[in-house]
Parts: C-alpha cells; sequence; structure tokens
C-alpha cells in the first residue's frame, strides 16, 4: 500500500510531526509495541461527532472516556488530543451525568475507611482554603 512512497515519507522520523500528508487525506504514524500503525488524522471539526458517534450512538453505551477513546481507535481515526477530547465529551454528557456514570473510579479521589481502635490512636489531617486573608494565612490544617 505505501511501496509508492519513498523511504523518507514511510519512516516516522522523516515525517512532519508523524504524519504522511496525501491529497485530501492525513495519514498519521502512532507507536504501538515498537511498531508504527497507520491511521486516519481527522480535521479537528470533526472529533465532537466522531465521539458523539463513538459514545452515544445506539451500540455506543455511554461508556468513559478511555474506552470511546479506544472505540475511535479501533475505528481507525486519530488525532493528538483524543484522550482529553473524549474525557471532556464524557465529562460534558448530559445524559452521563444525570446517571452518574461519566466518571469513573480512576478519575475519582482515593477513599480508604478508617479504623478506629481506641481514642485518639487515628488521626485525621485535612487541609481547608483558600479562605480571605487573615494574618498573611488563607489556609487551615484541621487534625
Amino acid at each position: 500500500m505505501w511501496q509508492h512512497l519513498s523511504f523518507h515519507l514511510r519512516h516516522p522520523v522523516y515525517t512532519k510531526k508523524n504524519s504522511i500528508v496525501m491529497p485530501n487525506i492525513t495519514y498519521g504514524m502512532i507507536p504501538t509495541f515498537g511498531d508504527y500503525a497507520v491511521t486516519k488524522c481527522i480535521p479537528d471539526v470533526e472529533n465532537n461527532s466522531v465521539l458523539q458517534f463513538c459514545h452515544s450512538a445506539p451500540r455506543g453505551g455511554h461508556y468513559g472516556s478511555t474506552r470511546t477513546a479506544r472505540k475511535v481507535l479501533d475505528c481507525g481515526l486519530y488525532w493528538p488530543t483524543i484522550f482529553r477530547d473524549a474525557y471532556h465529551f464524557v465529562s460534558t454528557c448530559e445524559r452521563c451525568q444525570k446517571a452518574g456514570m461519566a466518571m469513573n473510579r480512576r478519575h475519582e479521589m482515593p477513599q480508604q475507611p478508617i479504623l478506629f481502635c481506641e481514642v485518639f490512636d487515628v488521626w485525621g489531617i485535612d487541609f481547608m482554603g483558600p479562605f480571605p486573608v487573615s494574618n498573611g494565612y488563607s489556609y487551615i490544617l484541621l487534625v
């Protein structure tokens, strides 16, 4: 398929930003397990429609941002900020917000239960603020 291209166009080191520009189509070369996969790069104006299809279409499933981005990659499409755009798209999906599915546990703050044995055996420390500056301080340390 790429035999007609010169070595400089096929090799990712010699291409501008790891992409090959052909008439009306841009093919990007992304590293995959020590090799390079050729994928179709789409213009920025199509990013939301592709994310909409992979996330909200009848077979989309309203999955999280990582799985939505992986579905786009599985379709053979690529753009440099695909994971960041998928995260933003999923976090603003109205249906996911109502169902509480937009964020997965990876994006939540880790919380572990505290086991109490005796009074003052376990201490909790937390910061609060910023508050209006008073005596040069704007945060409170709670112990």
